[in-house]
């Protein structure tokens, strides 16, 4: 949250100052005017792990049968990272799919994603059925499985990524977990105009609605996109 300082600087300066990166907290504190961002918590806590269970259970192999989840965050350090990997923590309690650990960091570099989805499959041969992955990865997690490995161990990653959507359409990538990356942006501007002329801020928090991506809605979501 690099950020928060900088927006702490803008607001002291009188500067009417509108978010919607980083986390609602950190806009609160820093003294935003408002949040228009996406739910981190809610986004990957009951938004990810529900569909991750469906996908999980649709598969005959396991069909509500106890299996496990490797999680790979960006890092451990970064206040959006851990809001994201402790909401997935969070919502599997109760479902027939446990964490493998409380998490692997990649410290950023993706480049490590890849030989972390191998090490969950090493350790876990038999039971791993899903992988979550709370960073926009490109692709990489569901390009270290096999085919046949994808038949049966679901990847959850952010972001609609080009090599997120290639590798759905290979058949490797089960979820993909998105927002309105134009409207967060869009909708910030025009709500940031309308207070300022009228001196009437909206909702501290405006939250974005988020997209799941799977095989069965993806040409209609890259469609949505591009129009």
């Amino acid at each position: 949250n690099g950020a928060c300082p900088l927006m702490q600087d803008a607001v002291k300066a009188n500067v009417k100052v509108a978010v919607f990166i980083t986390t609602a907290d950190c806009a609160k504190d820093a003294g935003a005017m408002f949040f228009h961002g996406e739910d981190l918590e809610t986004a990957w806590g009951p938004v990810a792990v529900q569909a991750a269970v469906k996908a999980v259970n649709a598969d005959p192999m396991w069909a509500g049968k106890p299996c496990k989840a490797g999680i790979i965050t960006g890092a451990f350090s970064v206040p959006t990272h851990e809001t994201m990997r402790k909401a997935i923590l969070a919502n599997l309690t109760g479902t027939n799919i446990s964490p493998v650990s409380d998490g692997v960091e990649v410290e950023q570099d993706l480049s490590k994603v890849g030989p972390a989805v191998k090490a969950y499959i090493t350790g876990d041969p038999d039971d791993l059925c899903a992988i979550f992955v709370d960073i926009g990865d490109a692709g990489a997690a569901a390009a270290a499985l096999t085919d046949e490995q994808a038949k049966h161990i679901k990847v959850i990653s952010a972001d609609f990524t080009q090599g997120g959507v290639e590798q759905m359409r290979k058949g490797k990538q089960a979820i993909l977990i998105g927002q309105d990356p134009f409207g967060e942006a869009y909708d910030t501007a025009i709500l940031l105009y309308n207070a300022i002329v009228t001196g009437q801020a909206p909702d501290f928090h405006e939250p974005v609605k988020n997209s799941i991506m799977t095989p069965d809605n993806i040409d209609a979501l890259m469609k949505a996109q591009a129009d």
